[in-house]
């Protein structure tokens, strides 16, 4: 009979060798400095669109009455003109729509915002939580008269709402609404301002009692408005930046899902509703958050100039604007490249600068834009296109046309199908001019927009045409 001991002394050593491989691998000095690096670079790309929207908050809030470009918060802002070529300050202006805005703090109480029916009129609230991403949208066609009351409800309020006020509740303190009322041109803008009038926001403590907002209130001195906000968060060292998330998570707090992140976050001292103080942190540690601040503020700037979006012929666009999950790349990328973009329920933006052979649109050249009779864009409101020079800028025109949409007469083919002409000057023929669009001199891009967007438009059965040249 052969002996049992070299077989048990073979499973010893195969125990043995299992529990040595069962021992937590103990990282190196510079293995941990990497993974505090990479935490706080994740870190940053994580809360980019947090601090920018508290950044972007804070300078449009910083006045002490309501004008056309700020308002303090809780107070609506009324844009109540429509952009033409002398508009220097905004890139890429939308000439569809008159915006109603405001920046809510529900920190205190409920804000009762007061939204008149449209009528047939296009319109679109969108409500963004501090993350960025729209949590509703809110529609008061069909209300009457009175139009439809909401009472934006922060976390952990608790508490009742009248009788007839329709309770939404935020994700975060924080709320922004981004309004837009479409015009058909200048000759409707009255119309359009009648129906501004109509929108109210007041506290929840004031519905039912003649309420009259402030006439001023104090603005907050430290507030730097005059840097953009943009650049206010990449100038953020480790202590600023992660100093303001921690601060700004207690009042906007994060989602479950984030809670593998937020785990690895407190391994470098940044912890919700506690002060982060570099200072605390040994010096290797410090010195590799400070380093992945700086790797993630590169990464969320790279990032912000690719998003991830649809590209056909030669258009870009995003179909998955406002809700991003746990994506927290695209988000911030979002965030970086057009904060405040409408989720494509409501409105699909496609962007081109090239024509169908991948050479840059210029003015110096003729192009046509042809749809077919069974591929015109698909929306249940309308849809627009807009040129813009290599500034983002409107064309100065003597027509002051800067834009055609389907409200326009166009003239259609015979078939059915649509061309558009963009060009620098006037078709000669006088039956093309009605399709025109002015083109600057030098390099120019297009917006098509498309408001209240079809099914086949947001799961991509149908794309823009590519822009031909006719030259």
């Amino acid at each position: 009979m052969r002996s049992p001991l070299p077989r048990i002394g073979a499973l010893a050593a195969c125990l043995l060798l299992a529990a040595c491989a069962l021992q937590p691998h103990k990282p190196s000095a510079a293995e941990q400095a990497e993974a505090w690096r990479r935490t706080a670079e994740d870190g940053v790309v994580y809360a980019y669109p947090l601090l920018l929207m508290e950044a972007t908050r804070a300078a449009q809030t910083a006045v002490a009455a309501p004008d056309e470009d700020r308002a303090p918060p809780n107070r609506l802002r009324l844009q109540r003109d429509l952009p033409d070529a002398r508009t220097a300050d905004i890139v890429y202006p939308n000439v569809d729509a008159l915006y109603v805005s405001a920046w809510l703090d529900l920190a205190v109480e409920p804000q009762v915002l007061v939204v008149p029916d449209p009528g047939r009129r296009f319109v679109m609230l969108p409500l963004l939580d501090a993350w960025s991403e729209t949590f509703a949208r809110l529609d008061a066609r069909g209300s009457g008269r009175g139009g439809r009351a909401y009472a934006l409800v922060g976390p952990g309020w608790q508490g009742t709402l009248p009788d007839g006020v329709q309770r939404i509740d935020a994700p975060t303190a924080t709320v922004w609404l981004l309004g837009r009322i479409g015009v058909d041109g200048r000759d409707d803008l009255a119309a359009a301002r009648r129906l501004q009038n109509g929108f109210r926001l007041l506290p929840l403590s004031a519905w039912g009692k003649r309420y009259q907002p402030p006439k001023r209130v104090p603005v907050d001195a430290a507030v730097d408005a005059a840097t953009p906000p943009a650049a206010r968060v990449a100038r953020m060292d480790a202590a600023a930046l992660f100093g303001s998330l921690a601060m700004l998570l207690h009042d906007n707090p994060p989602r479950d899902a984030d809670a593998p992140l937020l785990t690895r976050l407190a391994t470098i001292g940044v912890v919700p509703g506690k002060p982060f103080d570099p200072a605390a942190l040994p010096a290797a540690q410090r010195d590799a958050v400070e380093t992945g601040v700086r790797d993630g503020l590169l990464r969320v700037e790279e990032a912000g100039r690719a998003p991830r979006q649809r590209s056909v012929n030669g258009w870009s666009y995003a179909l998955d604007a406002g809700r991003y999950g746990t994506d927290y790349r695209q988000r911030a990328a979002m965030a970086a490249a057009s904060l405040g973009a409408s989720a494509p329920q409501d409105a699909v933006y496609p962007f081109v600068r090239s024509d169908a052979a991948g050479q840059p649109l210029d003015g110096a050249h003729r192009y046509v834009l042809h749809f077919d009779k069974s591929a015109l864009p698909p929306v249940d409101a309308f849809w627009s296109l807009t040129a813009y020079d290599a500034q983002g800028r409107l064309v100065a025109n003597r027509l002051e046309r800067y834009a055609l949409d389907s409200r326009d007469r166009l003239r259609f083919n015979r078939d059915g199908s649509l061309d558009l002409y963009l060009q620098r000057t006037p078709p000669p023929s006088p039956a093309k001019r009605a399709n025109w669009l002015p083109l600057p001199e030098g390099a120019c891009a297009l917006i098509l927009r498309l408001y209240s967007p079809r099914p086949e438009v947001l799961d991509g059965r149908w794309t823009p045409p590519p822009i031909g040249r006719a030259d």
